[in-house]
């Protein structure tokens, strides 16, 4: 992934270059934590944190690193979907968030942060 701050345009414009991975679960990643910010702040908006979500079920985790699963809302709880691999577009087109899973995972019960899909 790649942001980055550009010259000035000919207007004396502030320029931004956001550059995603060619991965589909990669790429909406990138979008949600680098470019929807970076719009969002751009825009005058105000930044606020994410909401947290309770795991209706326990979220699968790499050993060492954090983890952006895709999820489902149930109430206000979160379960991971069955298709969550980096290039499967069904779990994330069904994904109601990604959510921010730490090393090693999360049990059923535990509170995790939830950062929204943009949807068209």
């Amino acid at each position: 992934m790649l942001l980055a701050e550009l010259p000035p345009g000919a207007d004396g414009r502030a320029r931004h270059l956001v550059g995603l991975p060619g991965n589909p679960l990669a790429a909406v990643a990138g979008a949600v934590t680098l470019a929807v910010p970076l719009l969002r702040r751009l825009g005058g908006h105000v930044a606020t944190g994410p909401p947290d979500a309770v795991c209706a079920a326990a979220l699968p985790g790499h050993p060492r690193d954090t983890r952006l699963l895709p999820v489902r809302r149930i109430g206000r709880a979160v379960a991971p979907l069955p298709f969550d691999g980096p290039a499967m577009l069904r779990g994330l087109a069904l994904a109601d968030g990604l959510a921010v899973v730490p090393p090693g995972g999360a049990e059923a019960g535990a509170v995790v942060e939830i950062l929204d899909v943009p949807r068209p």
